[in-house]
């Protein structure tokens, strides 16, 4: 069974962004799209960059807050995760 991948121009459209603002979450860091050659996102991708659209919405960080932010957000995934286990 084949992943579901999102095109760019979906993902902008149903997020209401920019495909600047995803070139910049991307080059920052922020995103790492499925398959980056292709611009294509998988469901993960799409679930963050809701995520992160809800945090521009709700504070509107510069983009170097919303690296932290997002840091600090997947290291609290990542222990919750592990010590689960």
């Amino acid at each position: 069974m084949s992943k579901k991948t999102y095109q760019l121009e979906y993902i902008c459209l149903q997020m209401g962004i920019t495909e600047g603002d995803l070139a910049l979450w991307i080059e920052h860091e922020i995103i790492h799209p499925y398959d980056l050659e292709n611009m294509l996102f998988d469901e993960e991708d799409f679930r963050r960059i809701s995520f992160i659209c809800d945090i521009q919405d709700r504070c509107a960080p510069n983009i170097e807050s919303l690296q932290v932010i997002i840091h600090l957000l997947d290291q609290i995934q990542y222990l919750q995760k592990n010590s689960s286990s």
